[in-house]
């Protein structure tokens, strides 16, 4: 049976289990083949540089700390509404 993973998001911070890469998630793509990968941004600087943003595929990945998301609004699906009262 397949392990279920935690669904990353943008914002989350995750660690590469390979070389222990840690960063905030800043994008994700998917490709056509179902390949997907995120972009991880270091919030290390070295020597008082930023460091270069990696792309690492979603199973080497692992969730550190989930960002904490907005609750949505209420969707907003037009059609009828009040409207004000008529003039006498």
């Amino acid at each position: 049976m397949p392990v279920r993973r935690k669904k990353i998001r943008l914002g989350d911070e995750v660690e590469h289990t390979i070389t222990g890469l840690k960063g905030v998630v800043t994008a994700k793509t998917i490709y056509l083949n179902g390949c997907v990968q995120y972009e991880v941004q270091p919030r290390d600087l070295h020597q008082g540089m930023i460091v270069e943003a990696a792309w690492i595929d979603e199973p080497q990945l692992k969730l550190i700390l989930p960002t904490k998301q907005k609750k949505k609004d209420k969707p907003r699906h037009g059609g009828m509404r009040n409207h004000p009262p008529k003039r006498k």
